[in-house]
C-alpha cells in the first residue's frame, strides 16, 4: 500500500483483525463466511503529506504540525502490527 495515511481510517482499521487473526470473516444477513487471510502487508508513507519533513534543502511552513497530523492518521494499534519498520532517508540528487 503506497501512501498508507491517504487511505480512509475505516479501511485502515479494518486491516487490524485480519493481520492479527490471519482470518477474515464476511458477515451477511443470513450467513457468515470465514476465509484464511495469512498475508504480508507492505506499506509506504512519507514523513509528512508533502514529503519535506526532515529535509534540509526543502522547507515547509506547516512543519512540524503537518508531519504530526499526517503520521497520526495511522492508529497506534495498527502501527504496532507492523513487524518491520524502516526509515529511508531522502535521496540527494545533486
Amino acid at each position: 500500500m503506497d501512501e498508507l495515511p491517504e487511505f480512509s481510517r475505516n479501511v485502515l482499521e479494518s486491516l487490524r483483525q485480519p493481520i492479527e487473526s490471519k482470518n477474515i470473516t464476511i458477515a451477511r444477513v443470513n450467513n457468515h463466511a470465514t476465509y484464511p487471510a495469512n498475508f504480508q502487508l507492505i506499506a509506504a508513507m512519507n514523513s509528512c503529506k508533502y514529503g519535506f519533513f526532515g529535509s534540509v534543502s526543502s522547507s515547509c511552513t506547516k512543519m512540524p504540525r503537518c508531519a504530526e497530523e499526517y503520521q497520526n492518521r495511522i492508529s497506534g494499534p495498527l502501527f504496532d502490527r507492523f513487524d518491520l519498520q524502516i526509515e529511508v532517508p531522502k535521496v540527494n540528487l545533486t
